[in-house]
């Protein structure tokens, strides 16, 4: 009798399954509304806006180098390297957000993949290209870095980031141990 019971059992699973994938199929991006879907155009109003916009992050990531060796010689060049690397970190991460949401409304689209990938390859660029930053940074004497926080107002929004890296600094490796 147990054995008619999970037979039966059985069977009835099995018809049941049989049936489930029409009823939980998914739709296709293009049956489902326009209400219901992400509206990145205000990240940017097109793959190509994107591109452009890509490339233009890629050429001041390049720009970063200008500033190798020369960062303690002045407030304002430690300034103007803290700014640029925040306008890179801001775009970047709008560029990663478009991508990254354009590949999850359909992971079979092999277009945006590649440009998460994309991203992941310029985010490696500018971890590189900004290594050198924190290490000059440490290699002075804090007092010159607290002078140049004291005359140029400019540095208010690094101070946490300032006294965060003064408070790791026994922790980070100088650019000849790197």
């Amino acid at each position: 009798m147990k054995k008619i019971i999970n037979h039966s059992l059985a069977i009835i699973l099995i018809c049941f399954c049989w049936h489930l994938p029409g009823w939980a199929q998914t739709k296709e991006r293009s049956e489902i509304p326009e209400k219901y879907k992400w509206d990145l155009s205000e990240l940017y109003i097109s793959d190509v806006a994107w591109e452009i916009a890509k490339n233009k992050v890629a050429k001041k990531i390049e720009s970063l180098s200008q500033f190798k060796g020369t960062l303690t010689e002045s407030a304002s060049k430690l300034l103007s390297c803290l700014e640029l690397t925040s306008e890179i970190n801001q775009e970047f991460d709008r560029l990663f957000s478009y991508s990254q949401n354009k590949s999850a409304q359909d992971m079979r689209e092999s277009k945006y993949r590649a440009m998460v990938q994309e991203m992941g390859l310029l985010s490696s660029k500018f971890g590189a290209r900004a290594s050198f930053i924190n290490p000059e940074i440490l290699a002075v004497d804090s007092a010159i870095i607290k002078k140049f926080i004291e005359e140029e107002p400019g540095f208010k929004p690094y101070t946490f980031y300032f006294n965060n890296l003064m408070r790791r600094k026994e922790h980070i490796l100088s650019e000849k141990e790197a």
